[in-house]
């Protein structure tokens, strides 16, 4: 059965946290109303009229400043103190709508931010099953296209919106690449060191509980990378050169083996979409022109969707910093 509160001693840790806190919160509110109060600042009454009026004039501007501060030293103060209270009733850190303890690492660095910070996500987010999802899906497609379809070759699926075109690129996604052998080898080991890091992160949210959602669009991004990975280091060697006249094969069934070292193969893509500008766009220069150039491929779209999916929902996967106690050193000289 698990927690469903803190137990007495780690409630004695907040309390004794939260005291050292209250205190200076409340030394650093004092300071704020002894500025308010001018018992700690220098008037003016002794200055020529001319600098007399500009002083005062910036000193209503820094009492005002001073005062929001003040407000919101007050308000921290208020909830430092309904957190003793809490401590007292022994309800601290229970969250209101799982009636579970939250996290020590939460709590005993900074108040919480709300109900949903204090629980973790557990449930499994098929991150291992994604991956090898999309990893199968996106090179039975990329076989398949290499080893039926002639270079340039088009067929289209849905015409003037989709349709299916076998190119080759020796870059990134949508076409994009670096320049030279170089650049292909560079390209491949940034490649390559991305989707270990990205493993490694992946694997480490998923242990501390992490959102499900977070770790299932992250898993679509190692997929995608892994997916064009695949094709720059091997399609080189197993694979013959595709042409504009001819179908590539099995490297150890063409005559001419091979067509570049390991981890110089070019990336696969076939998925276009040919929607064009209407010719009631407004830009003319845009009419008859395609919406969405480049062409790409699963993975580019398994990318793609991740990246836009924590794009989306950030703010409800990760939430944001709780506000800081205001310090005396903002408010105004």
């Amino acid at each position: 059965m698990a927690n469903t509160r803190y137990s007495d001693s780690d409630l004695q840790e907040f309390e004794a946290l939260i005291h050292s806190k209250l205190e200076q919160a409340r030394s650093d509110f004092d300071q704020l109303q002894r500025s308010l109060s001018y018992e700690d600042d220098n008037r003016t009454e002794d200055t020529a009229p001319t600098f007399k009026m500009m002083e005062d004039g910036s000193d209503t501007m820094s009492r005002e400043e001073t005062a929001q501060l003040a407000a919101r030293q007050q308000k921290f103060i208020m909830n430092l103190e309904n957190a003793l209270l809490r401590i007292k009733n022994k309800t601290y850190g229970i969250c209101r709508v799982a009636a579970r303890a939250a996290r020590d690492h939460v709590h005993r660095g900074q108040e919480s931010a709300g109900p949903k910070a204090l629980s973790s996500d557990t449930r499994p987010a098929g991150a291992a099953w994604i991956v090898a999802a999309v990893l199968v899906l996106d090179q039975v497609v990329k076989v398949g296209i290499k080893l039926s379809f002639a270079l340039g070759e088009r067929v289209s699926f849905l015409p003037g919106v989709f349709d299916i075109q076998f190119i080759e690129n020796d870059g990134m996604a949508f076409g994009w690449a670096l320049p030279g052998a170089t650049g292909k080898y560079i390209l491949t080991a940034f490649r390559v060191i991305a989707v270990v890091l990205l493993s490694i992160h992946l694997y480490r949210i998923g242990k501390s509980g992490a959102p499900r959602g977070f770790r299932q669009a992250l898993s679509l991004i190692l997929a995608g990378a892994a997916g064009n990975i695949v094709d720059s280091i091997f399609y080189g060697r197993l694979f013959t050169r595709s042409s504009f006249a001819e179908f590539a094969s099995w490297s150890w069934q063409g005559e001419w083996g091979s067509y570049a070292p390991w981890f110089r193969g070019n990336v696969v893509d076939m998925l276009h979409i040919a929607v064009q500008w209407p010719s009631w766009w407004p830009v003319e220069s845009w009419i008859g022109r395609e919406v969405f150039p480049p062409i790409f491929n699963i993975a580019d779209v398994a990318i793609t969707v991740g990246v836009a999916w924590v794009v989306l929902k950030q703010k409800s996967w990760l939430g944001s910093a709780p506000e800081s106690s205001p310090r005396v050193s903002e408010s105004a000289q």
